[in-house]
């Protein structure tokens, strides 16, 4: 196959349409603030639920993380929308002769009909990071306010005191590591998953045949596969910090309450 056939076939599309991406897009920046909302809804959400009645932690935290997955994914499916509705042209398909792949010329009458254009791809989604509702708040509470932390005169100046609250304050730092760990993965993965995700919500929705049907949740089952071992690490930290906060004060509701539990 010589370079002028390569260009034209489905591969070389697709390369020359995420290239266009990268370029057009600051894809790491773009999944930086994508996480860092996906974080503050699990964050959000987990309070919700507190004011709504619900305190028991094994459940409220992974519900809360589950929230925020989803709303990984919603914004992952606003992003493919932003770049489909942008007013600099689609993907540049011209003179590519598709072979045994039409292109739809359902367009809205643009210059040139038979290019895919960004013209509002409907696609489904859904999102995610992890929530533990002010976890790290009270991570900063208890080194500043634990009355055994020497800031008099006598004693030995670092004895803290803590028992059995050792694996809440060590789990408490896993989870930070491991929300750290996912975030800086996706953030490295993104000029992978974004483009990757747009070119598939183009194909559902701006073909009409391809080589075998395209799936018009293809973009979807690729952001999956993308994330679903950084959300995995971070959805066992969260399970394994709830249930130790929940043995160790079953009565409270907050990491901070189980930090100085009354009830043990």
């Amino acid at each position: 196959m010589n370079l002028a056939a390569s260009k034209k076939s489905p591969g070389g599309v697709a390369k020359r349409f995420k290239e266009r991406i990268l370029h057009t897009y600051f894809v790491r920046c773009d999944m930086s603030l994508i996480l860092a909302v996906v974080i503050a809804s699990g964050i959000g959400a987990s309070k919700l639920m507190l004011e709504l009645g619900l305190h028991s932690l094994p459940v409220r935290y992974p519900l809360a993380l589950l929230f925020s997955f989803l709303a990984f994914l919603l914004l992952i499916k606003v992003w493919i929308w932003y770049v489909f509705c942008r007013n600099t042209g689609g993907p540049d398909l011209t003179g590519v002769d598709p072979g045994d792949i039409q292109i739809s010329g359902g367009g809205s009458g643009g210059p040139n009909p038979g290019t895919a254009h960004f013209g509002g791809g409907d696609s489904g989604g859904g999102g995610a990071s992890d929530s533990w509702e002010d976890g790290s708040q009270s991570f900063v509470t208890s080194s500043h306010s634990s009355p055994s932390s020497g800031s008099g005169g006598g004693g030995s100046g670092f004895d803290l005191d803590l028992g059995d609250d050792w694996a809440i304050l060590l789990l408490v730092v896993a989870l930070v590591l491991a929300i750290a760990g996912a975030s800086g993965y996706l953030i490295y993965a993104a000029p992978n998953i974004l483009p990757e995700a747009a070119w598939q919500a183009t194909l559902a929705a701006g073909l009409a045949r391809v080589a075998k049907p395209s799936d018009p949740q293809g973009w979807l089952k690729g952001v999956l596969r993308s994330c679903a071992i950084p959300f995995s690490v971070v959805l066992v930290f969260v399970v394994a910090l709830a249930w130790v906060t929940h043995n160790h004060c079953p009565a409270a509701v907050k990491l901070s309450e189980a930090l100085f539990c009354a009830d043990r």
